[in-house]
């Protein structure tokens, strides 16, 4: 029977929280934390900017910057996979191909 995880992923993929500081920037310090928990505590990958990570409500400025931030702490140690989820086509486009070119991982990770 053919796999039907196209990442070839087991177990717990836990979508990641977006932390902010008390002024209401993000808190990229709070997500590289985030990511070595999420390693630590065994998860077989992560997920950023869907729900719990407020995706909808980012600027592009802010999305790359977690999404950057988050692969490089992360450093191929667990599949990474970014959210593309937006309601315009255009927006949904930019968060894929900034997610290749940052090299998340949905798609080609192999155990």
């Amino acid at each position: 029977m053919r796999d039907p995880c196209p990442v070839g992923m087991r177990g717990i993929v836990p979508s990641l929280n977006t932390p902010f500081t008390a002024d209401d920037a993000i808190d990229l310090d709070g997500v590289r934390r985030f990511v070595d928990r999420t390693v630590a505590s065994g998860a077989a990958g992560m997920l950023l900017l869907a729900v719990a990570g407020e995706g909808q409500s980012l600027t592009r400025r802010e999305v790359r910057a977690i999404a950057e931030t988050a692969v490089a702490q992360n450093a191929r140690r667990v599949p990474v996979i970014v959210s593309v989820t937006a309601t315009d086509a255009a927006e949904r486009r930019w968060r894929a191909g900034l997610a290749a070119a940052i090299g998340a991982d949905a798609g080609r990770w192999r155990r």
